[in-house]
């Protein structure tokens, strides 16, 4: 994810002067997204030209390139450091002498941790003349991770990867054993039917379960293969979740719904006027209505970062009231 950020100005309403806020508003792109894309629909919003555009887009395109550069090199001394055991600013390790330059040229010593990280998960794979290992790291990918060994190695992956594997996954899920399901649990969400063979059984998912200790729990108390049966546990659990959910979003929807029916607005008080990139939009201050909500509703339906920029506004909207405040005064004086 990438997050730019661009100058907009905030002109709230005070008694008798207008004060000028400068604000900024992200410009948030994601993985896949297209970045002139992003950087159009940003200005459509708020009111920026094709020149704003372009400049955007291009400044996106920079801080995605340099993003990708800084993962690619730190990748890249990361793996010098595992392989030759590289102690920064203490020992090159066994790390040969043209990957030295590379190591200095990448500035290796500022990214990697002092000491060489130990692998997670390591299987000794024996040759014929020497005993190698299949090493595996927090944060890798197993399949990877496998590739790379056998590129390393001379290993033809078509024809040991399957095995090569198997047996890493099996270091790893015993290098990282699963947490026990609790034994105080939370309230029953649902129960999953089993039928194997002539077995009839019920998988109870309660509030708070951990998936895989849960499958792994319930197939041990029941004989049954988790390898063999496993996945399609943790799909069925994962399946009626997802359907818990939806039917829980749609009640809540249908409530907020009925409650907004429901509710009458007050009068409107006063209104700020906001100006956004020379864009005027009134801030509606209602009878009976809060502080915070007034602030968070306008921030959220103009697009404006509500935890920068809900300070500045509150102080605006205060200032409204005291001057709505002082001509009611002024009023039952007369």
């Amino acid at each position: 994810m990438l997050r730019l950020f661009s100058l907009l100005a905030l002109l709230p309403f005070a008694a008798h002067s207008q004060v000028t806020i400068s604000v900024t508003v992200p410009v948030t792109a994601y993985e896949g997204e297209n970045m002139a894309e992003v950087a159009a629909r940003f200005c459509v919003r708020n009111g920026l030209g094709q020149e704003e555009a372009n400049q955007i887009t291009s400044a996106l395109v920079a801080q995605y390139e340099a993003q990708l550069f800084d993962q690619r090199r730190l990748a890249r001394c990361i793996k010098w450091q595992r392989d030759h055991g590289v102690k920064p600013l203490v020992t090159w390790g066994t790390l040969p002498e043209n990957d030295r330059k590379g190591w200095l040229e990448l500035e290796c010593d500022s990214v990697v941790p002092k000491t060489p990280e130990e692998p997670l998960a390591s299987v000794p794979i024996r040759t014929d003349t020497d005993t190698l290992h299949l090493d595996f790291f927090r944060g890798d990918n197993i399949d990877q991770t496998v590739i790379d060994f056998c590129a390393a190695n001379n290993v033809p992956v078509e024809q040991h990867g399957s095995a090569l594997k198997t047996a890493l996954l099996k270091a790893v899920e015993a290098a990282l054993p699963p947490e026990p399901v609790k034994a105080e649990r939370g309230k029953l969400l649902f129960t999953v039917p089993v039928s194997i063979g002539d077995q009839k059984l019920g998988l109870a998912v309660h509030e708070g379960d951990n998936l895989k200790p849960l499958v792994r729990q319930f197939c041990a108390e029941n004989g049954i293969d988790e390898g063999a049966y496993g996945q399609a546990l943790a799909d069925a659990i994962m399946s009626n979740l997802r359907d818990l959910e939806s039917s829980l979003k749609a009640q809540q929807e249908s409530g907020q719904a009925q409650q907004e029916d429901a509710k009458e607005p007050g009068r409107v008080l006063f209104t700020i006027p906001v100006n956004i990139n020379g864009n005027e939009v009134p801030l509606p201050v209602r009878e009976g209505a809060m502080l915070n909500s007034v602030v968070s509703t306008f921030c959220t339906e103009n697009g404006i970062d509500e935890a920068q920029y809900t300070e500045p506004l509150r102080k605006a909207v205060i200032q409204g009231f005291n001057a709505f405040n002082a001509k009611l005064r002024e009023k039952e004086s007369q």
